[in-house]
């Protein structure tokens, strides 16, 4: 969906939390989004950051996140 303010990072905050508490120590994300709040999204950067090995999968908007993991 959009990455409306405040909504999406709270969510990936709370299954960050219990991934990183179940001791996973890599993911995947298939991100598909049609935009939405620059702000949000530099909240989804912080929080995606806290996963250990991610890899990301995208094709829409959500290109922005995907090039900040692959240009640092």
């Amino acid at each position: 969906g959009r990455i409306w303010y405040g909504e999406m990072a709270n969510a990936l905050r709370s299954i960050i939390d219990d991934a990183l508490s179940k001791g996973v120590t890599s993911s995947e994300l298939l991100l598909t989004t049609p935009g939405g709040n620059v702000y949000e999204a530099i909240d989804v950067i912080a929080e995606l950051k806290r996963l250990p090995n991610l890899k990301i999968i995208t094709g829409s908007n959500g290109q922005t996140i995907f090039i900040f993991f692959y240009s640092t």
